[in-house]
């Protein structure tokens, strides 16, 4: 997004539309959204990230995920699972999350 000129501040409307534009305007579309993809490979593989730094992390999360249920309506039963989880034993169900995550950017990459 730095490469066309978008601010980072206004990724979440534009990383919908650029794509769109750079095929609007270049016709590449694709050959942009194969090198994005690979460029988001290449970050992840020398990804070193470790667990939050604190039980604060995990409350925030915690707290987003009762937000996703209360506040936006989500009822999904993953979703409920998670909440569950984090009322048994937030810091256990906090690390299970992050490796969930974690591994969800693992899969969404693996083609690369």
């Amino acid at each position: 997004m730095d490469n066309l000129g978008m601010c980072r501040f206004h990724r979440a409307w534009a990383e919908e539309m650029l794509p769109d534009s750079v095929g609007t305007l270049f016709g590449a579309k694709g050959e942009y959204l194969a090198r994005i993809a690979v460029t988001a490979s290449r970050i992840n593989s020398r990804n070193s990230s470790i667990f939050w730094e604190s039980e604060r992390n995990v409350d925030i999360m915690h707290t987003f995920l009762k937000r996703k249920r209360g506040v936006d309506g989500d009822a999904r039963p993953k979703l409920l699972a998670w909440l569950d989880k984090f009322e048994r034993d937030k810091c256990e169900a906090g690390l299970e999350f992050w490796y969930d995550i974690r591994r969800g950017i693992h899969e969404s990459l693996r083609e690369f």
